[in-house]
């Protein structure tokens, strides 16, 4: 036996960690959204609003081998849907696509950067009528999540 023993540390999720997780999203029918299964883990530092925040908040303080369940309204998701969300849109604007598909996603970058997905519900000889609610909007989502890694936002380099 060792002469001395020290006591293992555990890392816990905090700001700055860099946190790998598993995990499962499914609509309120049961319906999975997303996960990572056959695909490697999601790795985001905490902290930096690049999750949901309440699976943000649900995973501060866990450490590897933590599973977290919990289920999320439309409110603290991606929001409600909104009903005149509806655009018209040049056909010029999709470049590179003769004739957009009914319920196509694409992504929008506005100038500022910020994103606005939108989903084509309409397409005429002169536009495309697009949803500009998330997709995911108005949906409650229950995930399923668990922490594989946690380290120091120092070690970052060496695993991404």
């Amino acid at each position: 036996m060792a002469e001395s023993l020290q006591p293992l540390r555990v890392m816990r999720v905090k700001q700055d960690s860099v946190v790998a997780i598993e995990y499962t999203i499914r609509n309120s029918s049961g319906r999975v959204i997303d996960t990572t299964r056959g695909r490697r883990p999601f790795i985001y530092v905490h902290g930096h609003d690049e999750i949901v925040p309440s699976i943000e908040a649900a995973l501060a303080g866990r450490g590897a081998g933590s599973t977290v369940q919990l289920s999320i309204s439309p409110h603290e998701a991606y929001g409600e849907r909104i009903a005149d969300a509806l655009r018209v849109i040049p056909r010029h604007m999709f470049p590179g696509v003769e004739l957009p598909e009914i319920g196509s996603l694409y992504r929008a970058v506005g100038v500022d950067g910020h994103i606005t997905f939108l989903t084509v519900v309409d397409v005429t000889s002169e536009s495309v009528v697009v949803d500009t609610n998330h997709p995911l909007a108005g949906e409650t989502l229950d995930v399923l999540v668990q922490v594989v890694s946690v380290m120091e936002s120092g070690h970052a380099a060496a695993t991404c």
